[in-house]
């Protein structure tokens, strides 16, 4: 049953047991909102990615079609049993972006019918940062793709903007929530309550963030993330870096330290630290190199790097402790954070649903 008794419907981890994981391949047509250049950054560090999960599990990849040749091409260059687990499914849409952790719907099980729904959050970008309109009906067509019902919210949300640990609880950010950009006249009892519902959890522990800083109001997904219940790992910057995002951190660090999660427990907090963006060659100044930024995948995680041998390495050895029955598997990245994201924000897993025999 859902933690939250009052709901249908829950949320699983993201280390709960996946059908496979969605992801888009950058469009052409977008070639204007990355930085000059980078389209062949993001399609390298998207490619990837993408093959990197394929090791564990299926990759459903949305791609337009004048890039139909191109992604396939690309993606297939690999072993025989990754190429295999790669799924190319063409779309109408010259305008793809790759931010499928916040344009794909959010997936949630209903255990009385023991099926996968899927939570349209009606993606906006991000507060109306991306005007591009094309997106924005994306997450209906996967669904309908898929076969897979919906479940209806008033809600402007991002998957990236919301972190469960299975059990109840909820790791958000007021500022990417609770913020007239996305959800005008509600307050954040309000927001809370909606998310409650849809997700099935029963206490969220609200992180300040900071509005308006970078593209999503500052994303949970890149600041903290549960290692398991009662365990966050939470995204260090560096001494060097802008003040403001040392106070996002220092927030976060306070709220933690003080919070308890659904079952009463206090939380455990392990810093992961980020690298200084002066060292990463090429780094756009709005990079925001989180390691943090992870996804699960069975028997393993994939995890950020960004050259920078000390942290990368660190954050490896980090991750390594708190997971040791999984392969920890390292993808470089360029391309994707200076385009404002990273490897969690271009993934959205769908949970597999176990049907007793």
């Amino acid at each position: 049953m859902p933690p939250n008794s009052t709901s249908t419907s829950y949320m699983p981890p993201e280390w709960h047991p996946h059908l496979g994981i969605i992801m888009a391949w950058p469009g052409r047509a977008s070639h204007s909102y990355w930085p000059p250049g980078n389209h062949e950054q993001l399609n390298s560090d998207v490619n990837r990615v993408a093959q990197a999960i394929a090791r564990f599990e299926k990759v459903t990849i949305y791609v337009a079609r004048a890039q139909e040749n191109e992604a396939r091409t690309t993606l297939q260059n690999c072993s025989e049993e990754q190429a295999a687990a790669i799924d190319v499914r063409v779309i109408e849409d010259d305008d793809v972006k790759p931010w499928m952790r916040d344009i794909a719907p959010t997936f949630v099980v209903v255990p009385d019918s023991k099926t996968v729904h899927g939570v349209d959050f009606h993606f906006n970008g991000w507060g109306a940062k991306d005007r591009s309109v094309s997106n924005r009906a994306l997450a209906r067509h996967i669904l309908h793709d898929h076969q897979i019902p919906e479940i209806s919210t008033s809600l402007v949300a991002e998957g990236g903007g919301i972190e469960t640990d299975g059990e109840g609880t909820l790791l958000a950010t007021e500022s990417a929530l609770v913020n007239s950009n996305r959800n005008p006249g509600m307050d954040r009892n309000a927001v809370e309550s909606e998310l409650m519902r849809v997700l099935g959890v029963s206490s969220v522990i609200w992180l300040p963030g900071v509005a308006d800083a970078d593209t999503t109001d500052c994303h949970i997904d890149a600041l903290a993330r549960f290692a398991g219940p009662g365990v966050v790992v939470l995204s260090r910057p560096p001494a060097t870096r802008e003040e403001i995002w040392t106070t996002v951190y220092k927030d976060a660090q306070r709220v933690l330290a003080a919070a308890q999660d659904a079952k009463g427990r206090s939380l455990r907090i392990v810093d992961v630290p980020e690298p200084d963006i002066k060292a990463i060659p090429g780094a756009d100044a709005e990079m925001i190199p989180s390691y943090v930024n992870y996804l699960h995948v069975k028997g393993a995680m994939i995890v950020p790097q960004f050259g920078v041998s000390e942290t990368d390495a660190g954050a490896l050895g980090v991750l390594g402790e708190l997971f040791p029955n999984k392969e920890i598997v390292p993808v470089y990245l360029h391309g994707l954070p200076n385009a404002g994201g990273g490897l969690h924000c271009i993934t959205q897993q769908v949970p597999l649903v176990k049907v007793d025999a």
